[in-house]
């Protein structure tokens, strides 16, 4: 590594509402400025990402970047490879403080590189496996709850119940307002339907 190499550090959350303070603090440990710790709050699953590309844009050969963990670099596998193989075409060094073991890549020994390459490839392929198995989970509870009559979405209009209220507002003993509103729609949508009775019996009464 030569003498102007710099450490960066890379924090990632997946929403605003998560906490980053964990993240950064480790960061701030290993010594890194906070002028050179680069956060984005978003998804893993792509890396276009605002923070994570302009630290890429700052990149020189033998700087290192710290994670946290590897799934703060990203929960894609394929992407991921491609951002792990770029960052080592360019001689930059990843560090990633929940496993040290890996960090034993930045020598020239032929072994622990084979050992980073196929532990990466391991862990990322883990990583994407749990964003497809929290999709499967999600997939199947949505499936239960219908099952049981959760209904999802925008209410259906109660469309059966129009001639009770059609009744009742020809009686003037409802207004439209609060009709549509009992049927779960719209009030311009109870004066179609109220249209399409009246242009019904129209015809039925033409000679």
């Amino acid at each position: 590594m030569n003498t102007s190499s710099k450490i960066f550090g890379y924090v990632r959350i997946s929403t605003k509402e998560q906490n980053i303070d964990r993240q950064y603090n480790e960061m701030i440990t290993e010594g890194i400025e906070d002028r050179d710790i680069f956060i984005d709050k978003v998804s893993g699953s792509t890396f276009n990402r605002e923070q994570y590309q302009l630290l890429k844009h700052m990149l020189r050969p033998g700087d290192t970047v710290v994670i946290k963990s590897l799934d703060r670099l990203g929960r894609n596998y394929k992407e991921m490879i491609k951002e792990l193989n770029s960052l080592r075409d360019n001689s930059v060094s990843l560090k990633i403080l929940d496993m040290p073991m890996l960090n034993e890549y930045n020598n020239d020994s032929t072994i622990s590189r084979l050992l980073y390459d196929l532990t990466v490839q391991i862990l990322s392929f883990v990583a994407e496996n749990e964003v497809q198995q929290r999709k499967k989970s999600q997939l199947e509870g949505i499936a239960v709850a219908k099952k049981k009559g959760v209904h999802f979405g925008r209410p259906k209009a109660n469309i059966e119940s129009f001639d009770k209220y059609y009744e009742l507002w020809q009686g003037k003993k409802i207004t439209a307002t609060k009709a549509a509103a009992e049927m779960g729609i719209s009030r311009t949508t109870f004066y179609k339907l109220i249209n399409k009775i009246k242009n019904v019996s129209k015809l039925d009464t033409t000679p």
